[in-house]
């Protein structure tokens, strides 16, 4: 794992997402040979990565590393396609068009659709604990597109890993 993490830790992002991808598609193999189930190591270290996260603390670098742990995470659960991703961050898109009457009540109304999302998918929850921990701390605009970018990486880091349509 020290290689995985000495490649996010130095931005190299796609180099991280093709060892990743490997790594697990390998241990993957392995289980199955052995007549395993579960998660992999290398799942188990990405969803350690993602304990108790929230966007707005994090400085740019962390902000695309976390997507980028959670897209290749996220991809590999083989069981979120990209459009239900992108569904989301439609509904964010459309606050962040209305950037002059910005309201945070309309951003507040967007946890129980997340909730429910949850609820229907149980791989999204991830990502719903990192937004809705997120969503709890915006004081402004530009907190809100923080946000929006970080899922704009999830959801490109997820097509990058193999997540499909």
């Amino acid at each position: 794992m020290e290689e995985v993490e000495k490649l996010l830790e130095e931005g190299r992002h796609i180099e991280f997402v093709d060892k990743v991808v490997n790594k697990i598609g390998e241990e993957k193999k392995e289980m199955r040979r052995n007549r395993q189930r579960g998660k992999t190591k290398t799942e188990i270290w990405c969803e350690s990565k993602l304990v108790n996260k929230e966007v707005l603390p994090l400085q740019e670098q962390q902000v695309v590393d976390l997507s980028c742990v959670l897209g290749v995470y996220l991809a590999k659960s083989e069981e979120l396609k990209t459009t239900q991703i992108r569904k989301m961050l439609d509904r964010f898109n459309f606050i962040e068009s209305n950037k002059s009457n910005f309201d945070k009540m309309e951003l507040i109304k967007m946890k129980p659709i997340l909730a429910y999302t949850a609820a229907r998918n149980k791989a999204t929850k991830e990502l719903i604990k990192i937004l809705d921990n997120s969503i709890n701390q915006v004081k402004s605009f530009e907190d809100f597109e923080k946000i929006c970018e970080f899922l704009r990486g999830v959801v490109a880091y997820h097509r990058l890993a193999g997540g499909s349509d």
